[in-house]
């Protein structure tokens, strides 16, 4: 199981008044958002269990741990999300009151990893690219900053949208008359190209001239080849 560790902290919310015998129909466990990235702290928050009394805390079966329900029979639980390699999943929490284990409780989070894909990768560098992002949680908005010979291309692809800020646009990223030589990319939430910034995916684009046509009437076409670069 990938998830790390598991703080758990007790919480009083004054706002909120339960009865002292709680029923398992009032239990109730609820995240602060619905959607995390790496790294990102889940804040979880628990009501209607018995009031003192010890809760139990798992994932997806797996115990993380004990906090205690204040005298409202409110607890909170914290843990950091995980590191996810290209991919996105489900997780879901249980609270269980173990004074009277028929108080249950559980929701369900999703964890996304940092992730941009790009299709085609190769053919002709100026034709439109289909790309499909997600887990950009520090902007709304997301670019693409081709470089090359120090020269900057930025292109907006678009505003980020939903819990997990997913992003599914067909845009062109070279301009006409591209030159062969070595290029990166650079896709994050900033205007324009900063060599320190934020959660940012990359790619190394190699662009060739090939002679494409029989004989001494061959033409030639620039020809694109794409690398995922490690963060």
């Amino acid at each position: 199981m990938w998830i790390r560790r598991a703080v758990l902290s007790t919480a009083l919310l004054a706002a909120l008044s339960l009865p002292a015998a709680a029923s398992a129909q009032n239990v109730m466990l609820t995240s602060d958002r619905s959607c995390y990235g790496p790294n990102q702290v889940i804040s979880l928050t628990g009501y209607g269990f018995t009031p003192d009394s010890d809760v139990a805390l798992s994932a997806d079966g797996q115990q993380l741990g004990l906090g205690i329900a204040d005298y409202d029979g409110i607890f909170s639980a914290s843990l950091r999300a995980p590191r996810l390699p290209f991919a996105s999943l489900p997780l879901r929490f249980t609270a269980t009151d173990q004074t009277y284990l028929l108080n249950r409780a559980s929701t369900t989070v999703r964890l996304t990893a940092l992730d941009v894909s790009v299709t085609p990768r190769g053919g002709d560098p100026t034709r439109p690219r289909r790309i499909r992002a997600r887990g950009f949680f520090n902007g709304n908005i997301l670019y693409a900053h081709v470089r090359h010979s120090g020269h900057t291309r930025n292109v907006r692809l678009g505003n980020l949208q939903g819990p997990c800020r997913r992003l599914d646009v067909t845009r062109r990223l070279f301009g006409g008359g591209v030159r062969a030589g070595a290029y990166s990319l650079h896709f994050d939430t900033n205007r324009r190209y900063f060599r320190a910034a934020g959660p940012r995916v990359s790619y190394a684009v190699r662009i060739a001239s090939v002679a494409k046509g029989p004989g001494a009437a061959a033409a030639a076409v620039a020809q694109a080849s794409w690398v995922r670069l490690a963060p």
